[in-house]
C-alpha cells in the first residue's frame, strides 16, 4: 500500500500541464511582500521567491501539512514550521523554478514557485466561508441510515460510526485522527471508490457494501456489515 501511495504521488507530478493562467496572490494593503490567496481547488498560485531570502506559506488554522512534493528538492529548500500549518521556501539557485504540491488534513494545494528579483515574504491562504456547513451535517444525520457495521480492530484508524443510506456509505473519524484510504472488497478483491467530506471528520463514499477496507501504511481495519 505504501508504494501504491508513492506510485500515485509520482504519476501526480508526472502528469501532463494543461496550460492554465496562474493566480497571482494578491498584495497585502499594509506591505505588497505580504500576499493573500484565496484557496481554489484545483487552481494553481504563482509564489515568488528570490535568493538569500525566505518565503512562507500560512495555512488556516487547525490544518496540519501531511505531505510535500516538490518537483525539483536540489534547487530548493523546504521546512516545516512547528505545528505544521506553515512552511517555508528558500532557492538555492537564482534561476530554480519548481512545482509544488502540498496535501493537509483539509486541502490539496499546487504551487508553481519562481525565482525573481523580488521575493515574497509570506503567502496567506483565505477560504471561501461555507454558510451551509452545519445544514450539510445535520443533512448527513437526518438521513434514513443503517447503521448495521462491525469493524476487526479499534486503533487511530477506526471510525467512531459507520453508516449507509442505501445510496452511500459514511465514515465518521475522531477529530484529529488520521484518515486512511477507505476500498471496497467485493469477492476478494478491493476497489478505490469516490470519496468527499460532508461535515466534520464524515468522509462520503459512492455505493455500498457487505465489507471495506481503510488503510494506512501498515494499519489497517476490515469493516463487515452485520446481517
Amino acid at each position: 500500500m505504501r508504494l501504491f501511495k508513492l506510485l500515485l504521488i509520482f504519476s501526480v507530478c508526472l502528469a501532463p500541464v494543461v496550460a492554465n493562467a496562474l493566480s497571482t496572490p494578491k498584495s497585502n494593503k499594509l506591505d505588497k511582500r505580504i500576499r493573500i490567496a484565496r484557496y481554489v481547488d484545483g487552481q494553481v498560485f504563482k509564489i515568488r521567491v528570490a535568493s538569500r531570502r525566505s518565503t512562507t506559506i500560512e495555512f488556516a488554522r487547525g490544518e496540519k501539512i501531511i505531505a510535500l512534493v516538490a518537483g525539483d528538492t536540489v534547487g530548493f529548500k523546504f521546512q516545516s514550521v512547528p505545528g505544521h500549518r506553515v512552511f517555508s521556501i528558500k532557492p538555492l539557485s537564482r534561476t530554480a523554478r519548481t512545482n509544488v504540491t502540498v496535501y493537509t488534513n483539509k486541502h490539496t494545494y499546487y504551487l508553481e514557485v519562481i525565482t525573481s528579483k523580488s521575493a515574497y515574504y509570506a503567502v496567506r491562504f483565505s477560504y471561501p466561508k461555507t454558510k451551509n456547513k452545519k445544514s450539510r451535517n445535520q443533512l448527513v444525520k437526518k438521513q434514513p441510515a443503517n447503521y448495521n457495521y462491525g469493524v476487526s480492530a479499534t486503533n487511530e484508524l477506526t471510525p467512531v460510526r459507520i453508516w449507509d443510506d442505501g445510496t452511500f456509505t459514511y465514515f465518521q473519524f475522531r477529530a484529529n485522527s488520521p484518515i486512511g484510504s477507505i476500498f471496497k472488497v467485493t469477492r476478494g478483491q478491493e476497489r478505490s471508490v469516490n470519496s468527499s467530506r460532508v461535515g466534520t471528520g464524515i468522509i462520503r463514499v459512492s455505493g455500498t457494501s457487505k465489507q471495506w477496507a481503510i488503510r494506512l501504511g501498515n494499519t489497517e481495519v476490515c469493516i463487515v456489515e452485520l446481517v
